[in-house]
């Protein structure tokens, strides 16, 4: 009998994972050092779960002309002011503290809301490090890679609209992730 329920769970499990929670193989190093290339994360659909997009979030988003997803954090809501000085953010007219981190060229920086991360910069001279003010308007949200030298994103692509947004990524502490290695 205990057989039957270990049999009935892992088949349960397995379909929960392979079918109804959404995942995505990150393709590239935009989001290094949070997010290596290969590495597969957990995304939950924001339109079905009526989640609210915080700053601080790593969504998934669609581009116009693109067939891939992109995947970015988000740093600016609406109504929000963006500005990069000499690689540092600055969110709506203050710093964001940044410290540095064990290895090279990393670093933990901290947003307002009380969300810290790694970021890779590895230099303030690079063609994005210096950027005009961005005023994020009503219905679209400002992205960034946490790799800040070698990502599109929304110093490139422009603000991306609430629509264009697929999936939040779920945070590794979720405990879907704990029980993934089974599949």
């Amino acid at each position: 009998m205990r057989l039957f329920w270990v049999i009935l769970f892992v088949s349960f499990s397995y379909h929960l994972f392979s079918n109804a929670v959404p995942y995505m193989v990150i393709d590239g190093e935009s989001m290094l050092p949070t997010l290596q290339d290969g590495s597969m994360v957990f995304v939950t659909n924001n339109k079905i779960f009526n989640k609210k997009i915080e700053r601080g979030d790593i969504v998934t988003f669609s581009v116009e002309d693109a067939e891939d997803l992109y995947i970015k954090r988000v740093i600016g809501i609406p109504g929000d002011t963006i500005q990069i000085e000499k690689g540092v953010l600055i969110l709506n007219q203050k710093y964001i503290e940044r410290k540095t981190n064990n290895e090279m060229n990393e670093f933990i920086e901290n947003l307002s809301n009380n969300v810290s991360y790694k970021i890779l910069d590895k230099e303030d001279t690079y063609e994005y490090d210096n950027t005009e003010r961005y005023v994020v308007p009503e219905g679209h949200y400002f992205v960034l890679g946490d790799n800040r030298d070698n990502s599109r994103d929304s110093r490139d692509l422009g603000f991306i609209a609430f629509n264009d947004i697929k999936e939040i990524m779920l945070p590794e502490t979720n405990i879907i992730y704990s029980v993934s290695f089974l599949f």
